[in-house]
């Protein structure tokens, strides 16, 4: 890990700004948002060989070659944050939700894949976002039809190849 106590608020400030703007000159971000979530989104895609897609497409972030949809999801653990919530979910229409559990260095501490109809009724209501919160726990990993995506995600960011979805 890079020390980055020598720099001052203001430089570490631009070089996130510089960082990010790379990251999306690599197509890796889209925004200018923390990069965890389109972080994920480019994983997902590249490991599985899905289409991203548009930010303003509705419900789901990528299409797999077969024409299965995809909500992509991810936490960040960092600077001792546990919290398995992953982010809000407006609507169910979608086939399924793929989730990543990262580390604070961005590294996969778990993935997976998961049928849309497995989390309907797992979730839990927010009227203050209006929308579904899902907490990505250990025990899912034990749901029957999930696909554990762990070693094929760390694998991507290792080497990134595409490989050819089983969905």
């Amino acid at each position: 890990m890079l020390d980055l106590k020598p720099f001052s608020e203001l430089e570490l400030l631009q070089l996130n700004a510089a960082t990010i703007g790379e990251l999306k000159r690599r197509g890796v971000v889209r925004t200018n948002n923390k990069p965890t979530g389109d972080y994920a989104e480019h994983l997902f895609c590249t490991a599985f060989g899905w289409a991203q897609q548009n930010n303003s497409t509705k419900s789901y972030d990528a299409v797999s070659p077969d024409g299965m949809t995809y909500q992509i999801k991810a936490r960040h653990f960092s600077g001792g944050k546990s919290s398995r919530q992953l982010g809000s979910i407006r609507s169910f229409d979608f086939d399924y939700l793929a989730a990543i559990l990262f580390r604070e260095n961005y590294f996969v501490e778990r993935a997976i894949i998961i049928p849309v109809a497995s989390i309907k009724g797992e979730t839990h209501r927010s009227t203050h976002t209006n929308s579904e919160l899902f907490y990505l726990e250990d025990y899912i990993w034990d749901w029957p039809g999930i696909q554990d995506a762990t070693e094929t995600l760390r694998q991507a960011q290792v080497e990134p190849v595409v490989k050819t979805s089983s969905r």
